[in-house]
């Protein structure tokens, strides 16, 4: 279906209501920003969750299979420390 759904709205755009004519996929978020926003969300949650242990929640909750690097590399990019740091983060605001 992803795949049906990539080839119908390749080479397609649509006009905003602003006058802008922008391509459709740009409407659309790719998988990986998803899965960003859905690390962050969870790393938030659980901020004594390790990487191996985001990794397999993310896993469970949908289904995707991250590397433990990945899981990093993400994190990183986000800004968000590691388990020790979030943690203490965590404690030091809620006081």
């Amino acid at each position: 279906m992803p795949n049906t759904l990539t080839r119908s709205i390749s080479n397609k755009s649509v006009r905003l209501p602003w006058n802008i004519e922008v391509p459709i996929k740009t409407l659309l978020p790719n998988a990986k920003s998803l899965l960003r926003e859905r690390l962050y969300r969870l790393a938030l949650k659980h901020p004594d969750f390790s990487d191996e242990e985001l990794k397999r929640e993310i896993e469970r909750l949908y289904g995707a299979k991250l590397s433990r690097r990945s899981i990093a590399q993400y994190r990183k990019e986000l800004g968000l420390a590691g388990r020790g740091k979030r943690k203490a983060r965590q404690t030091s605001t809620a006081v």
